[in-house]
């Protein structure tokens, strides 16, 4: 028979207390909150990358390719390489409020000296070959707006920083050749295989002068 002595000298297990749920939330809303810092990683927690803003032209084929895509042109792949050509080296007047609304070329009709004007966009997707001349042209960047005339243009030589007014059949910009390309006189010319010789390029585009003296003495075209 067990005694007093002995029952006093067992240990009893007391549980611990668990908070009440009300004590709970009580005791969450008095512990200090911690601040949780962004993860660098995380892209919604870094700044926005700043647009460049543009004041002169780059003189790369690269440089002028990422400014007009920054001025949203998205077929880059296909734009005109004459025009991408005649940006780098002076030949289109860029006003950079309006961008691809500049007017970036301005003449005379060859027919009717009527005032003759175009944007960079229409020059970006102005078709490096005049081959459609056959079919009046569809792909010029610059249509005469008198009524009684209504002739199109290709700009040419833009990549040379000599640009002029053409009919179709005589404007073809290689886009094989390396860098901007170089323009040829005549729609129907593939590429050159000798472009790279210097010998060779200068007798191309002395052939480019005699032909363009021949077409100014006789009438565009004719």
């Amino acid at each position: 028979m067990r005694t007093c002595r002995q029952a006093n000298s067992l240990s009893y297990h007391v549980p611990k207390m668990s908070l009440t749920p009300s004590k709970q939330t009580a005791a969450a809303e008095d512990a200090p909150t911690v601040k949780k810092r962004p993860n660098p990683s995380d892209s919604n927690s870094r700044p926005a990358k700043k647009q460049k803003v543009y004041t002169s032209v780059p003189r790369t084929r690269k440089g002028v390719i990422a400014m007009i895509q920054s001025w949203g042109y998205e077929n880059v792949e296909e734009a005109s390489k004459c025009a991408i050509g005649g940006l780098a080296r002076g030949a289109l007047k860029i006003d950079f409020n309006a961008k691809l609304d500049s007017i970036a070329w301005k003449g005379v009709c060859e027919y009717c000296q009527h005032p003759l004007q175009t944007t960079l966009r229409a020059l970006l997707d102005q078709p490096d070959s005049g081959i459609d001349y056959e079919e009046g042209s569809p792909g010029a960047a610059i249509v005469c707006p008198n009524a009684s005339c209504g002739e199109r243009y290709y700009l040419t030589c833009m990549c040379a920083n000599d640009a002029y007014p053409t009919l179709g059949k005589y404007h073809k910009h290689c886009r094989e050749c390396p860098g901007f390309g170089m323009c040829m006189p005549d729609c129907r010319f593939s590429h050159c295989n000798v472009c790279h010789a210097k010998k060779e390029s200068e007798m191309m585009w002395q052939s480019i002068a005699r032909f363009r003296d021949a077409n100014n003495a006789g009438g565009l075209g004719q």
